[in-house]
């Protein structure tokens, strides 16, 4: 690596760490995946059991373990809580970037890879949610990430075998990370390329060996063989049969969407860099036959991630962050032709659709300054709440990078036109960090966080705490505790479990007149649109 490829390096070191690190340990899970991740990982450091996770008294087997061993690691080194759980994700964002710039450095120049590797580290689905995120998407990103660019490295380093070997061995890690899925994204990225490339089964033979698939195997299969040995049919029912393939039908969760559900997500979560894919993309397919594809690689990659997840029923907006890589290197590409000189008609096309899509795109906090306080009355009970500063000022950051990136094109200024959005995306992702995020968390996570572990203290060893009508992963975390999550019309189990122990149930506001009188219950306190309940003379211990 140059000298001037260390410096780039350093600086994409620091970028990350603007990016990721402010408050990573200081604001309270959200709900409702960060909770259960960080609970297994507490239960494994406390039982000793690293092989299994459980969350809430219950086997936790839908996601596989590499995360929660990389949380736990990081949990004993920093203390079980909010940074310790998180900290792998912002490490492996930051190795995500680094991997980009490193790839990208070896099949281009040194600005090509730096613009890719800021590209990625700015993206907003991995800059404000998954690499601050206690799950598991930024490890299956990062070696799926890695295992398709050594393919791609091996493919155009003829004679370089060990590529293949790192793909394989990246590609092992990431099933270990989220499953399955990894060895379809895979499979049908590379498949699609060598199929345009005409060269299916000559890249197949070279690619599929048995050192391959062996190395594979030893990564990837240890974990799974335990786990079938350990549970058998309720492994193999609850993790292939229930989470994986009942995603594809629609079965495992209730969250669904119409086939153009992914077009505005990648539209949001990787502006600005995705108004340029128009301008990177253009040449990609005469590129099938030459011997540097790099755009056509990226083409594909994007093609079947969309491509499945669209097919896929269940639809959540991070089913396409695998995507994100592939559209950096294209984005990069459209701006190294710009700043070489170049100004092509899909470049203007590019301009354009910045021009449109980002004054769109501004008003999405403008709103969110207006109406913020409405949006939160759900939460908050019907109480108009005040928002603050933060929606103004991430609206005026977007506001700020668009105008002046359109204005400094029109003067054909692009590389200044390139360092306003690279800064106001900067200045945004520490907005919402540090003035927005907080104002969620007041009124959505911090009381249901306070109510839990008000409970538990009031609870004692002999109460019981209950969820009604409320789903919260987050009380079972910061209470400490089993707890019973029970339907409206599940009154008979409150009645059971309230003739055993003193009860405790957390609800919101207006699902509490549901709660049957001849509990006793009377409301012990109130926050936001939250409220528990309970018999504090009841509970041995509690609070008086």
């Amino acid at each position: 690596m140059t000298l001037r490829a260390r410096h780039v390096a350093v600086l994409i070191l620091f970028l990350c760490a603007l990016l990721y690190l402010p408050r990573l340990g200081s604001t309270t899970f959200f709900e409702e995946d960060e909770p259960r991740f960080a609970a297994a990982v507490r239960t494994m450091l406390e039982t000793g059991d690293y092989v299994t996770p459980r969350f809430n008294g219950q086997l936790r087997i839908n996601k596989p373990i590499l995360f929660y061993w990389l949380s736990a690691a990081s949990s004993a080194a920093l203390g079980v809580g909010e940074l310790g759980a998180r900290l792998p994700s912002a490490l492996l964002g930051t190795a995500l970037a680094l991997l980009v710039f490193l790839f990208a450095r070896a099949h281009g120049s040194v600005r090509f890879a730096a613009i890719a590797a800021v590209a990625t580290a700015t993206c907003l689905q991995f800059s404000l949610v998954l690499a601050r995120a206690a799950t598991a998407d930024m490890a299956l990103i990062f070696f799926l990430t890695g295992a398709l660019l050594a393919f791609y490295h091996g493919t155009t380093r003829p004679g370089e075998k060990r590529w293949f070997l790192l793909s394989w061995a990246a590609l092992g890690l990431a099933a270990l990370a989220k499953g399955p899925v990894a060895v379809a994204l895979a499979g049908g990225v590379v498949g699609l390329f060598l199929l345009l490339r005409g060269e299916a089964l000559p890249g197949l033979r070279r690619l599929v060996t048995p050192v391959g698939l062996l190395l594979f195997l030893l990564v990837a299969a240890p974990w799974y063989a335990a786990e079938l040995a350990l549970w058998g049919k309720t492994f193999y029912r609850g993790f292939f049969l229930a989470e994986h393939f009942g995603r594809l039908d629609g079965t495992a969760d209730s969250h669904r969407g119409p086939i153009w559900f992914f077009l505005p997500v990648m539209l949001g979560m990787f502006y600005p860099w995705v108004c340029f894919l128009p301008a990177g993309l253009s040449g990609a397919w005469r590129e099938r036959r030459g011997a540097a594809p790099l755009r056509l690689f990226a083409l594909c990659w994007i093609v079947v991630v969309l491509g499945l997840f669209t097919v896929v029923k269940t639809k959540l907006p991070h089913y396409i962050a695998p995507l994100y890589p592939a559209a950096a290197l294209l984005a990069a590409s459209a701006w190294e032709t710009r700043l070489s000189g170049v100004e092509t008609r899909t470049w203007r096309v590019s301009e354009r659709v910045l021009a449109w899509w980002g004054g769109v795109f501004v008003l999405a906090p403008v709103a969110g300054a207006f109406l913020g306080p409405w949006l939160l009355m759900d939460t908050t009970g019907g109480l108009l709440v005040t928002v603050g500063p933060g929606p103004a000022a991430l609206a005026a950051c977007f506001a700020l990078g668009w105008a002046g990136a359109l204005l400094l094109l029109a003067r054909r200024r692009p590389g200044s036109a390139l360092g306003v959005l690279i800064t106001t995306l900067v200045g945004a992702a520490l907005v919402a960090h540090l003035m927005v995020a907080p104002v969620i968390a007041r009124h959505w996570q911090d009381p249901l966080r306070h109510l839990a572990e008000d409970a538990a203290a009031r609870a004692g060893d002999r109460g019981r705490l209950a969820l009604f009508a409320c789903a919260s992963s987050g009380v079972i975390y910061y209470s400490r505790s089993v707890v019973p999550r029970l339907r409206a019309e599940d009154t008979g189990r409150l009645r059971a479990l309230a003739a055993r122990s003193p009860l405790y149930v957390i609800t919101r506001v207006k699902r509490a007149p549901l709660l049957p009188r001849s509990l006793g219950l009377r409301e012990v306190r109130r926050e936001s649109g939250f409220v528990l309940l309970g018999s504090e003379q009841e509970a041995g211990g509690g609070r008086q």
